[in-house]
């Protein structure tokens, strides 16, 4: 009897760990793998953002952030849910990421302090906005991007993206 009751409440338990999330969202696809992969002269580029445009019209977005690999997984998502691929589609892709600034931390001293927190978030962008930029303006928006990826069902959508090559 002791084991009757031990199977129904793993299977409770595992109801209720698998519909926790956000339902998926009514007009979401069907979803397909897609990576990219982002380098800098071969060396790969971590915390960049990949972003889709273009490919099946829709009120989701579709995007990834590079790992220490320079690899985006690409993600579909709509508001709190998110699932993993992309729409089948021809998408533009663009790609973003901000200069690694070093700024010293505002002090716990001045952290209630709006007026210096203010003015360090400003050093941060004067700092931001003089600092090297990894990726070149070409590939920063999806009206300047010459780059495109198609997605389709049964394979996996692979792009791989040597920033350098378009300075």
């Amino acid at each position: 009897m002791n084991s009757w009751k031990s199977v129904f409440a793993l299977a409770i338990s595992l109801i209720l760990v698998v519909g926790c999330g956000p339902a998926r969202p009514d007009g979401i696809p069907q979803l397909h793998p897609a990576t990219v992969t982002v380098t800098n002269g071969g060396t790969p580029v971590a915390g960049a953002n990949v972003l889709f445009s273009g490919g099946t019209s829709g009120s989701w977005s579709v995007s990834g952030a590079t790992n220490a690999s320079g690899v985006a997984v690409i993600a579909t998502s709509q508001g709190e849910w998110k699932g993993n691929g992309a729409p089948e589609g021809t998408y533009k892709v663009y790609i973003t990421k901000r200069p690694e600034v070093h700024q010293e931390p505002l002090s716990p001293e001045l952290q209630n302090d709006s007026a210096a927190v203010e003015k360090h978030a400003n050093e941060y962008e004067r700092l931001a906005a003089a600092a090297p930029k990894i990726i070149p303006e070409n590939l920063t928006t999806p009206t300047k991007t010459p780059l495109t990826l198609t997605v389709s069902a049964g394979s996996m959508a692979e792009l791989t993206v040597d920033v350098s090559e378009y300075k």
